[in-house]
């Protein structure tokens, strides 16, 4: 008897090893990825852009070598409280770190207005706010494979802000994170990618990711929650792909 009881609690911690092993397969985030040329036959795909598997093997997705990236966008706007920030461009720096985060990611919002006041960031050129350097990474919304990616965006420094401006008389310090969906093609090796952070009934449209640290993640400012509205064509240094 004793025998039985021993054999069934190691059955019952193997299922529930199994288990845990599964889900966190199941959840394993998404992943920014390079085609780089392997010695032939150790690779899986046998062309450049890693889409054709077998052949010569002489090709694999393996972490970038380049890191750096750039990325600009149209016009944008940061709502809260009933203020509207609009702004005409943006352009950011930042570098990709092992294969699903960005660090020093610094973005520049230009001519930008609320109302008829010039809005600006301390140190900043006229019409310009700068965010302060900022992390973040990628993850699936919804659930794990979905085949909907988002990145969200922080402080680099826990707790500090996201940017601080002021325009004209009114200054505000926004706090908190957002997540932007990635809307350009998973699964492919591409030269850019676009990132788009959208307003949906009032509110960002995505505040929380599968295996997200802030649930919810969102924007303050002007003493309300914010909403940010922009879409960024983001170009790294090598072509590369989202593997999700």
């Amino acid at each position: 008897m004793q025998r039985l009881k021993v054999l069934g609690l190691a059955l019952v911690a193997a299922f529930a090893l199994g288990a845990v092993a599964a889900s966190g397969a199941s959840a394993a985030e998404p992943e920014i990825l390079s085609c780089q040329k392997v010695a032939a036959g150790t690779g899986a795909f046998e062309d450049a852009k890693c889409s054709k598997l077998g052949g010569t093997k002489e090709f694999e997705l393996k972490e970038l070598v380049k890191k750096k990236f750039t990325s600009t966008s149209g016009a944008g706007e940061l709502k809260a409280a009933g203020q509207t920030v609009k702004c005409a461009a943006d352009t950011n720096t930042g570098e990709i770190s092992g294969t699903k985060a960005v660090v020093k990611v610094v973005v520049k919002f230009t001519k930008c207005k609320l109302g008829a006041a010039e809005c600006k960031s301390a140190g900043a050129n006229p019409e310009e706010i700068v965010t302060t350097s900022l992390k973040g990474r990628l993850g699936y919304l919804e659930k794990a494979k979905s085949g909907k990616v988002g990145l969200e965006l922080e402080p680099e420094v826990a707790g500090g802000p996201f940017a601080t401006f002021k325009c004209g008389l009114v200054e505000t310090k926004v706090t908190g994170c957002t997540i932007g969906k990635i809307t350009s093609k998973l699964n492919e090796v591409l030269a850019t990618a676009t990132v788009e952070w959208k307003e949906v009934g009032g509110k960002q449209e995505w505040t929380e990711m599968v295996e997200g640290v802030h649930k919810p993640c969102e924007l303050s400012a002007f003493g309300g929650k914010a909403v940010l509205v922009n879409t960024d064509t983001v170009t790294p240094e090598e072509a590369a792909e989202i593997k999700a």
